[in-house]
């Protein structure tokens, strides 16, 4: 769904050039290309938005730089533009930022804005469903928010959440019969048996091994405690919470040597 408007530019130029419009064209190529790389901006962008409200503008633009080119959000967004990584990272982004304006202004059209992102993130990838901890640790600890999250309409909220998804429940119908249906076939997430040490500092994919960079990362989650408790907190559980999971998955060095 996020590939479809470049999708179908790509449809409309490979007529019109002379391509074969099968979607597999070097039209296609290209545009699900740039898909991609707008993902990695977009990401970024909505990344200086947050920051530049609560830091400088050196702080905030070394720590782009260091996103962009000492992560592997490089990667994903200018030469792996089909998978999803890098659309999560954009969505993240926007769901961060739609929740921050909602806290500071008080629109609905703000928390619906983070909604529809979140709907899109569990689509994409359902453990990261644990996303959801961030708002919660925020809306538990302020009791203002707390009561204008109860005097919400909570329809509008479930439906801005589930929209992104009926797609995928529909073609999952069509194609199994079922309505939730589970693709991975026999691959799977071995709960007692997590690769966390080698997840973390093998050379297979270590991620702070090829990563060292998010050392500082995880070093400044405890530093957030006079700046932003409720950051540090929710970020003191779904960072633990997301290495177990990842690394629990059966090829926890996810393909790559």
């Amino acid at each position: 769904m996020l590939q479809l408007p470049s999708f179908l530019i790509a449809h409309w130029l490979a007529g019109m050039l002379g391509y074969a419009q099968d979607g597999w064209s070097v039209p296609y190529h290209f545009a699900i290309g740039f898909n991609g790389v707008l993902a990695f901006l977009l990401g970024l962008w909505f990344i200086q938005r947050l920051l530049l409200k609560r830091f400088s503008n050196v702080v905030t633009h070394s720590t782009l730089l260091l996103v962009a080119f000492a992560t592997n959000a490089l990667y994903y967004g200018v030469f792996d533009g089909a998978q999803s990584h890098i659309y999560s990272f954009m969505l993240v982004s926007i769901a961060m930022y739609g929740f921050d304006k909602w806290v500071c202004l008080g629109a609905l059209k703000w928390l619906l804005a983070a909604s529809l992102s979140f709907g899109f993130i569990v689509l994409i990838r359902p453990t990261n469903v644990i996303l959801i901890v961030l708002p919660i640790i925020y809306i538990i600890n302020n009791k203002y928010l707390l009561s204008r999250i109860l005097s919400l309409n909570y329809v509008a909220l479930l439906v801005a959440v589930i929209l992104p998804m009926i797609p995928q429940f529909v073609l999952w119908k069509m194609m199994t019969g079922q309505w939730l249906f589970y693709s991975y076939g026999t691959e799977k997430i071995y709960w007692l048996h997590p690769h966390i040490w080698e997840g973390l500092f093998s050379y297979r994919n270590g991620w702070l091994t090829y990563t060292p960079v998010m050392i500082f990362a995880l070093t400044g989650i405890w530093l957030l405690r006079k700046m932003d408790k409720n950051m540090m907190i929710a970020l003191a559980i779904i960072i633990p919470l997301h290495v177990y999971i990842v690394f629990s998955w059966w090829c926890w060095y996810y393909g790559h040597h």
